[in-house]
């Protein structure tokens, strides 16, 4: 069994910037505003630059590392990255890694998660590591849906705890019409299209076919991710 590898890299990677400036830029208010005629809202809500802001990336493999490539060379950002199954020496040289995942979240004025949706991450970002998040921090989520306590995380944009979150999954999609994700004007959401450009598809699909044809051929494909068992059994 085989996918298609690293099709949706760059896309979820690009989608993650745009999440991050959307956050910095106050984007949701402000285009409400503008929409309204509020153009006094820029004397009372005032945007942020990256440059010198330190971005915390909750997993560095692939996505997490396009990530750190785009924001420490296109934004001049500090890259603080925590992944318990990298060795620090594997962390590349924009990521500075960090032991633990408070020691990233207490550090960090933007958090990005990047991990796979297992057992051991489920809810690993509830109450607990909201508080440990800096009071003018954002959170942003374009990895799974359920990685994040979804209620523990309205609660602390609710009450001001962080300053903001913009989430591309849920744990629940898509989103009831009248959703209360909708209701708040400190979280911006998106329809879990990270992965979903045209240049994107079509190495999938790309990626896919040339996999078939290397395994109709007699080959290995570049991109197992599960190996057919050839245990005979044995007869009695």
């Amino acid at each position: 069994m085989s996918n298609s590898g690293t099709a949706n890299c760059n896309a979820v990677a690009e989608h993650t910037v745009y999440l991050l400036l959307c956050c910095a830029k106050n984007a949701e208010r402000m285009r409400f505003a503008a929409r309204h005629g509020d153009f006094a809202i820029r004397q009372r809500v005032y945007c942020q630059e990256l440059s010198g802001r330190r971005l915390g990336l909750i997993g560095c493999g692939r996505i997490g590392r396009a990530v750190a490539k785009k924001c420490e060379a296109g934004f001049d950002m500090e890259v603080l990255g925590y992944d318990p199954y990298l060795p620090a020496e594997a962390f590349p040289q924009e990521i500075h890694p960090v032991r633990t995942l408070e020691e990233l979240l207490r550090n960090s004025d933007f958090v990005s998660v990047h991990v796979p949706m297992t057992d051991q991450s489920r809810n690993l970002i509830r109450k607990e590591q909201l508080r440990q998040m800096k009071p003018g921090a954002y959170l942003i989520n374009t990895s799974r849906g359920g990685i994040v306590c979804e209620e523990d995380l309205l609660d602390a944009l609710r009450s001001g705890q962080i300053a903001g979150a913009a989430l591309d999954v849920f744990s629940q999609e898509p989103l009831e019409p009248h959703s209360i994700f909708t209701t708040f004007d400190n979280l911006i959401i998106t329809p879990h299209c990270a992965a979903n450009t045209q240049e994107a598809l079509s190495r999938m699909e790309r990626y896919a076919a040339e996999d078939i044809w290397r395994v109709l051929s007699g080959g290995e494909p570049v991109f197992v991710c599960a190996r057919p068992c050839n245990h005979r059994r044995e007869e009695t």
